[in-house]
């Protein structure tokens, strides 16, 4: 049994996703290891403390000095460093990351659909991933020729009325209507309260989006706070996967490839038809809990209805009900697991919420005609050809 520490925060909804991800791998037997945390305000002396009086395999951080870096380095502990907003040398940040010219591109896409020809950042001042995506959405806005301004605020401002107004004094002066990525879900919330201050009307004049898509911020506004939806468990999954590899607790070969981001529209962005809205907010659910063995009846609970209403909303869409939507969902993740050839099919059905491969075998051939092994000969062939 393995002794690894996660030093970290959880003071932001990204960061406990992050420590979410890594605490999933405890339940697996393929890991064979204890996860401790430890909160990233400790000393150096702490640090140094805790790391000689225990026995300590290896270590995952996020948002941790320099000097900790290199403690760790010296005490030579195998480590995964996940960026966080900490000014330290890339050299150390050997672990996972969100891609923010993807996040650039993705709303800048949006922005398009939406033909608007003046973009804008708000970003935080001295914060690394704020500035890293400051800079990726204007290269981005200045490779489709698009007018772009950024306005920074220390971050100590937020959601502080001097900060909302220093905020609405940037938008005002903006051509209308005009369209702003947040560098987060909380200063997006500043973005809008700072227009309703104004009487800039929300999505008409302004199009706000934020990043994080933390539904109780999201959701806590009016008109709600469409945002990018980071899937901060992958992240950590993926910084436990490359801790185990080093250690050799799972070959090389094992993929953890972050989840893809997307955008979780809501009504700052759109006029956004409410059935749609529901509809958007149930798939969400079973892309992320559909190997879980979910029922349609989790996923109504999870969208603040009874099973009835969820399925009068599907018919009302012209979709697929929801039980539908579950298999579908189900059997497209279970195909990416059956083409990774590092699993057998006796861990992908644990991983999938059967009893056993025969239970797995069966599922699949009824969604597809095909057996789980025509799944892997076709991705052997590939790896041939």
């Amino acid at each position: 049994m393995k002794n690894i520490i996660y030093i970290g925060d959880i003071t932001g909804f990204f960061a406990r996703g992050v420590l979410e991800g890594v605490l999933s791998t405890r339940s697996s037997s393929d890991f064979n290891w204890n996860v401790w945390f430890l909160p990233n305000l400790l000393s150096e002396k702490e640090f140094e403390r805790i790391f000689r009086k225990r026995q300590i395999d290896g270590v995952i951080a996020r948002g941790v000095s320099a000097n900790i870096v290199n403690l760790i380095q010296n005490l030579d502990i195998p480590s995964v460093f996940i960026r966080s907003s900490e000014e330290i040398s890339t050299e150390h940040l050997n672990g996972p990351h969100v891609d923010d010219a993807q996040i650039a591109k993705l709303v800048g896409q949006e922005f398009n659909f939406l033909n608007l020809d003046y973009w804008g950042f708000l970003n935080w001042q001295g914060v690394s991933w704020s500035e890293k995506r400051n800079q990726e959405f204007e290269k981005y806005a200045q490779l489709n020729h698009v007018n772009f301004s950024s306005f920074s605020i220390d971050k100590s401002y937020k959601a502080h009325l001097t900060g909302i107004e220093k905020i609405g004094q940037w938008i005002a002066e903006l051509p209308k209507p005009c369209g702003i990525l947040a560098c987060n879900d909380e200063a997006g919330l500043d973005i809008i309260h700072a227009c309703e201050i104004l009487g800039i009307i929300v999505p008409d004049e302004v199009i706000v989006i934020g990043i994080d898509n933390d539904r109780l911020l999201c959701e806590s506004t009016e008109p709600a706070l469409s945002s990018i939806d980071l899937n901060a468990q992958s992240i950590g999954r993926k910084a436990a996967v490359q801790l185990a590899q080093t250690l050799g607790l799972l070959p090389k070969e094992t993929s953890a490839v972050p989840s893809p981001i997307k955008i979780f529209i809501r009504e700052s962005s759109h006029k956004v038809d409410r059935h749609k809205l529901i509809h958007q907010k149930a798939s969400h659910f079973i892309e992320k809990n559909a190997l879980n063995n979910i029922k349609v009846n989790d996923v109504a609970k999870a969208c603040g209805l009874s099973r009835r209403g969820l399925e009068r909303i599907f018919q009302e869409c012209s979709l697929p009900g929801p039980a539908h939507l579950i298999r579908d969902i189900k059997l497209k993740q279970i195909i990416v697991q059956l083409r990774d050839s590092t699993l057998n099919l006796e861990r992908i059905s644990h991983q999938s919420g059967f009893s056993d491969a025969a239970g797995l075998s069966n599922f699949v051939k009824r969604m597809t005609g095909h057996s789980p092994s025509y799944f892997r000969k076709n991705q052997d062939e590939k790896k041939d050809s």
